[in-house]
C-alpha cells in the first residue's frame, strides 16, 4: 500500500498541494481523486475558485505509475446546496459531456484548468 500520511512532504497532482491521507493499492487500475473545493463560510460550504495549472489529462506521475484522466465530474453552482453536476467521460476521438437529458456533447479536451471539476477518474497504464 501506498500512502500520504501528515509530516511528510505534500503530494503534487496537477500543480496542486495535498495534505489528505491517500491510500493506493499497486494492483489498483483506477483512482478517483476527489478535489477539495469548498470551505466552511459561516455555516455555508461554499466553493473556492482553485485552478488546477500543471496538470496532464494523458500522462500525470503519481505513487510510482502513469495515470491519465478517463472521466470526471464538473460542479456548476457556488455551494453544495444549490449546484448542477455534470459527467465527462473519454473516448478515443476525444470527451464527451454528459448533461441530463441531453445528447452528449463531444469536445476536444476537458476545460481548462479543471476550474469547477470536483472529481476525476484516473486509470492506470
Amino acid at each position: 500500500m501506498v500512502g500520504y500520511r501528515k509530516g511528510t512532504p505534500p503530494l503534487t497532482f496537477g500543480g496542486v498541494h495535498y495534505t489528505e491521507v491517500i491510500n493506493f493499492q499497486p494492483s489498483q487500475k483506477y483512482l478517483i481523486m476527489q478535489l477539495s473545493k469548498f470551505h466552511l463560510n459561516r455555516g455555508e460550504m461554499v466553493k473556492r475558485d482553485m485552478m488546477v495549472t500543471k496538470f496532464s489529462q494523458s500522462n500525470q506521475m503519481m505513487f510510482g505509475h502513469r495515470f491519465r484522466t478517463i472521466g470526471a465530474v464538473e460542479h456548476l453552482g457556488h455551494s453544495t446546496m444549490i449546484a448542477h453536476y455534470v459527467a465527462w467521460g473519454r473516448s478515443d476521438n476525444g470527451w464527451f459531456r454528459y448533461d441530463d437529458e441531453k445528447t452528449p456533447q463531444q469536445r476536444a479536451r476537458l476545460p481548462n484548468g479543471l476550474k469547477n471539476i470536483v472529481t476525476l477518474v484516473l486509470e492506470k497504464f
